[in-house]
């Protein structure tokens, strides 16, 4: 038999109310097997294609096809794969103009010019091969997570700190003193909720405010637990400061997050919520 799954509005109604009948047939025994009649739709049931987040593959699964044809009958399984094939020569041709445009954006990112999503895509390309990387765009790196912090654009500070994450750790390791004077911060490590803090006494000076100053502090610790562990193994301070975010991510402070709860773009546009590991 062939299966159909499909979405829409059902084309074809019964004009006079006649008696299916269907067979149940169970696996957990035929003491459970058993007919069902049943009478059919006078009105079209209207099936709804299911929503998924981030789910374009889902979708292509679900999409309309000519004739109606389902992704399980054998048409709907032919113009399927051809689909999948042309999604994927798209995912590889994508991937093939990330790869050219790397030393591009390295040039940008050296002049301190915005990104392009073309570049947020080379970043993508860096962090899956860091043999690309070498240790003289350490400092192209943490200009841009300066960049990003003092701008408060919270998704170039995130990809930022995940190509950071990419380097090994012989190339980070000369530049302990400004690794030590970025991330000694309480600011940009953690993050709070704000309605829920009791005592603001202790918050850091000009937390910055996301959300429409329903949040403050970047969480880039909560989001970023790795490469915090990183810079660890880097100096004796690196290291203490690392113990010390998790002893107090861990104090059970009010208003405190424990996990990154929103991750809010320059421009109020959410990038992600919730934890954003693994890197």
């Amino acid at each position: 038999q062939s299966w159909r799954l499909v979405h829409g509005e059902a084309g074809t109604i019964a004009p006079i109310p006649l008696v299916n009948l269907l067979r149940f047939t169970s696996i957990s025994g035929s003491h459970h097997n058993r007919l069902i009649a049943g009478f059919p739709r006078r009105k079209a049931a209207v099936l709804e294609k299911p929503e998924v987040p981030n789910g374009s593959e889902f979708t292509l699964l679900f999409a309309h096809r000519e004739g109606g044809a389902g992704p399980f009958d054998q048409a709907g399984l032919k113009a399927l794969h051809a689909e999948i094939d042309e999604h994927l020569r798209e995912l590889a041709a994508e991937r093939e103009r990330a790869i050219a445009n790397v030393d591009r954006f390295w040039t940008k990112l050296g002049a301190g010019e915005a990104l392009s999503l073309l570049d947020r895509q080379s970043v993508e390309v860096l962090r899956e091969d860091p043999a690309r990387l070498s240790p003289d765009q350490v400092e192209f790196v943490l200009d841009w997570l300066e960049r990003a912090r003092d701008q408060r654009d919270t998704v170039d500070l995130l990809l930022s700190a995940r190509l950071l994450h990419s380097f090994p750790a012989e190339h980070l390791a000369p530049h302990c003193q400004r690794l030590e004077q970025i991330f000694d911060s309480q600011s940009l490590a953690l993050q709070w909720e704000i309605d829920k803090v009791v005592d603001r006494q202790p918050l850091p000076r000009k937390l910055p405010g996301l959300a429409f100053g329903s949040f403050g502090g970047f969480g880039m610790f909560l989001a970023c637990p790795s490469l915090y562990a990183k810079l660890a193994g880097l100096s004796p301070r690196l290291g203490r400061i690392e113990a010390a975010l998790k002893q107090r991510v861990q104090s059970g402070e009010p208003g405190l997050c424990t996990s990154p709860r929103l991750f809010v773009g320059g421009r109020g546009h959410v990038a992600a919520s919730g934890p954003l590991e693994p890197l």
